[in-house]
C-alpha cells in the first residue's frame, strides 16, 4: 500500500494516473448520477470522466489560480475560467444559466473558447469571487428552459471490456465517498500480497525454500511490483493468478482432480484477466505454464515417457482452457465493439486495437504518433528493455541487470564444463527469459512506446530465476567449503 522504495512516495503516488482514472471516472460519474449517455458506450466498464476542471486524466486537476484568477473567479472582472471540453462546453452556453453553491445564479450573456480554457461572462452586478459564491466544484448549470443539466460527461474507454470498472464502481456503492479510492486501493494490495504469497508458498513445496524465498525477495522489493499493486486499472493480481494456477497443477500433476481443478481455475482467471484488459495476455499465458514447460522438458531428457506424455497432455489442456477463455472474454468484448454484431467487434479491435500494438499494416491507417513505434525492429525494442531505469530491486542498481542476467549464463557454461549441469535451472532460464520477452516480441509497437511501464515483464520469473541461480551456486560453494 506505501512503497518503501520510494522514500517521498512521489512516482508510487502517481504511477500510472491516467490509467487508473478510467476507473475512478466510472466512480465519480456515478456519484454525480451521469452515465454513458449513447447506446454504443452502453455496457462498458471503463470510461474518460469530464467536468468543469477538465479531462480527469490524473489526481491533479485544480481550477486555474495566478495574478489573474483564484479557484476559476476572475480577481477584478465578473468572470469565471473552467477547461474547455466536451463538458463545458455542452453547459457553458450564452443564454443558459449557472447557478453557484451560495444559492446565486445568473444567467451566461457570453462565452469565450480558445480551445483550452472557456471564459464565462455572467449578468452579475458585482463581482464574483470564490469566499462569496463558493468553490465551482459546487456550480450548477440550467438550460434556457431552466432544466438542471448535469454535472459531469462521462464516455466510454472501448479497447477494453472493462470488468475492473464494473466491479469497483458497484463495490463503491457500499464505501464513503471520501475514501472509496483508498479502500479499493487496499482491496487491490490485499489481493495482490495474497496471490504473490501464495506463489511463494507452492513454490516452496515444489521446489525448496530458497527457491521460493527468490521469489519472495524480488516480489517485495522490486519497485515495479509494488508500483502496479494497487492500481485499479491493471489489477495487478489477475496477471499472477494464472502462474499460481500453473504452479500448483505442476505441483500436483499425478492426481487428476487436482488437474482438472486447474483446467478450471484456468479458465476463469484468465477470461477475467482478459474482460479486465489484454495487457501482457502472452507472458501470462506463458507463465500459467512455464513450470510444466519447465518439467516436460526435463521428463524428456530423462526418457520418462509416461511423465512426459502426462505432461504434454497437461499443458495441452491447460493451454486450451485458456484459449477458451481468452476467446470467451474477447466475444463478450467484441459484441459490445460491433453493437451486437461480435464478427464486426473482433475486426474492429483487430484493426484498431490490436494492429496499433503490434506491427500494423499500413502506417496510413494510424496517427503519425505510432510511426515511430511500428517501423521499430524487434531488436531495438529488446534492447530499450536490457537499459534499466530504476533499481531492480531494492539495494540493485539497474545498471547491473545485465550482469545478473549473464552471470547465470556463466554458471551454467562452468558447470557444463565440469559434467555437473543443473538441467532444470537451465531451463526455467530460458523458459521464463522466454516468457518475459514474448510480449516484447508479440506486443512490439505497445513495448516501444511504453517503456514506462513494460519492464514489470521482467518479473514474471526471469529476474526471480536470476537470482536464484546466482544464490544457489553461492550457496553450493559454502557448502563445499
Amino acid at each position: 500500500m506505501y512503497n518503501s522504495m520510494d522514500n517521498q512516495n512521489v512516482g508510487f503516488t502517481n504511477f500510472q494516473e491516467f490509467s487508473e482514472s478510467l476507473v475512478t471516472g466510472t466512480i465519480y460519474a456515478e456519484q454525480d448520477g451521469v452515465y454513458f449517455r449513447d447506446d454504443d458506450e452502453r455496457g462498458f466498464g471503463l470510461g474518460v470522466y469530464y467536468n468543469l476542471k477538465g479531462t480527469f486524466l490524473s489526481y491533479g486537476l485544480t481550477y486555474i489560480t495566478d495574478d489573474n484568477w483564484l479557484n476559476g473567479y476572475s480577481r477584478s472582472e465578473k468572470i469565471i475560467i473552467i477547461n474547455s471540453n466536451i463538458y463545458s462546453r455542452e453547459v457553458a452556453v450564452a443564454g443558459n444559466y449557472m447557478q453557484f453553491a451560495n444559492g446565486d445564479i445568473y444567467r451566461i450573456i457570453r462565452v469565450d473558447d480558445n480551445g483550452t480554457n472557456i471564459r464565462i461572462y455572467l449578468n452579475s452586478s458585482e463581482k464574483l469571487s470564490y469566499a462569496k459564491n463558493g468553490s465551482l466544484n459546487d456550480a450548477v448549470f440550467f438550460d434556457t428552459n431552466h432544466t438542471r443539466m448535469p454535472v459531469s460527461r462521462i464516455t466510454a474507454y472501448k479497447s477494453q471490456y472493462g470488468l475492473q470498472g464494473k466491479i469497483f464502481r458497484h463495490l463503491a456503492r457500499y464505501m464513503d465517498e471520501n475514501q472509496v479510492i483508498e479502500n479499493l486501493h487496499l482491496l487491490c494490495c490485499i489481493a495482490t500480497a495474497t496471490i504473490l504469497t501464495l506463489i511463494v508458498f507452492l513454490a516452496s513445496l515444489k521446489y525448496n525454500k530458497i527457491f521460493a524465498g527468490c521469489f519472495f525477495v524480488t516480489f517485495w522489493l522490486s519497485p515495479w511490483i509494488v508500483n502496479f499493486a494497487k492500481n485499479l486499472y491493471w489489477v495487478e493480481f489477475t496477471w499472477f493468478i494464472p502462474m499460481a494456477v500453473g504452479l500448483f497443477c505442476a505441483w500436483k500433476i499425478n492426481q487428476k482432480k487436482y488437474r482438472v481443478i486447474s483446467y478450471i481455475l484456468t479458465l476463469i482467471a484468465v477470461t477475467g484477466k482478459c474482460l479486465c484488459g489484454y495487457e501482457y495476455i502472452s507472458s501470462i499465458m506463458m507463465g500459467l505454464i512455464a513450470f510444466l514447460l519447465t518439467d516436460f522438458i526435463l521428463a524428456l531428457r530423462q526418457r520418462n515417457k509416461k511423465q512426459s506424455v502426462l505432461l504434454l497432455k497437461t499443458m495441452v489442456m491447460i493451454g486450451s482452457f485458456a484459449l477458451i477463455g481468452f476467446t470467451v472474454a474477447l466475444c463478450i468484448h467484441a459484441q459490445l465493439r460491433g453493437e451486437g454484431n461480435i464478427v464486426e467487434g473482433i475486426k474492429n479491435i483487430f484493426e484498431e486495437d490490436v494492429l496499433r500494438r503490434t506491427y500494423g499494416t499500413n502506417l496510413n491507417d494510424f496517427d503519425a504518433v505510432y510511426w515511430e513505434s511500428l517501423n521499430a525492429s524487434v531488436w531495438e525494442v529488446y534492447c530499450k528493455y536490457f537499459r534499466f531505469p530504476t533499481q531492480i530491486v531494492t539495494g540493485i542498481n539497474g545498471n547491473l541487470f545485465p550482469l545478473i542476467c549473464i552471470l547465470p549464463l556463466c554458471i551454467f557454461g562452468y558447470e557444463f564444463k565440469k559434467g555437473e549441469m543443473n538441467t532444470e535451472l537451465l531451463t526455467m532460464y530460458v523458459v521464463f527469459f522466454l516468457t518475459s520477452v514474448s510480449w516484447f516480441l508479440l506486443a512490439k509497437s505497445h513495448s516501444y512506446i511504453h517503456t514506462s511501464i513494460n519492464y514489470v515483464l521482467w518479473y514474471f520469473g526471469y529476474v526471480q530465476i536470476c537470482i536464484y541461480s546466482i544464490v544457489h551456486e553461492i550457496t553450493k560453494i559454502y557448502r563445499n567449503l
